[in-house]
């Protein structure tokens, strides 16, 4: 999402319009999907977001989970198991 021109798009249009994004509302579609990174963005830019976002999602936060935590008892009530 942080580079993502078609998830860039979709963030303006809901920041720019009440209510949530209408995706029928991007006039460039074509465009946006056949570019690599968002708009305003150059690749060297890219480069060093990209480098930064993996650093921080692999070594900052601390070992990767493989499930989904149980639930606490609370939640039951709302369709918990």
């Amino acid at each position: 999402m942080l580079i993502d021109p078609v998830g860039f798009a979709l963030t303006m249009d809901a920041l720019t319009h009440a209510g949530p994004a209408v995706p029928t509302r991007i006039t460039n579609r074509a465009a946006l999907c056949a570019s690599p990174v968002m708009p305003r963005t150059t690749l060297p830019e890219f480069r060093v977001i990209d480098t930064g976002y993996y650093f921080l999602t692999g070594s900052l936060l601390g070992p990767q989970v493989t499930a989904e935590p149980r639930l606490p008892a609370y939640a039951y009530r709302y369709g918990g198991y």
